[in-house]
């Protein structure tokens, strides 16, 4: 029973990284793009 509670535990511990590391480049992308936009208001703003 101690094997298959250790084994269950490390495969969902896999799954929850696999899930962060893509929340984490999502949200990154998110920025990026937010960024990019706040950039482009702001030169719009500037010459009109």
């Amino acid at each position: 029973m101690q094997a298959f509670y250790v084994k269950k535990e490390k495969k969902l511990s896999n799954v929850y990284h696999k899930i962060k590391a893509g929340n984490q480049s999502s949200i990154y992308r998110k920025l990026k793009e937010s960024e990019t936009k706040s950039f482009l208001t702001q030169i719009l703003n500037y010459f009109f």
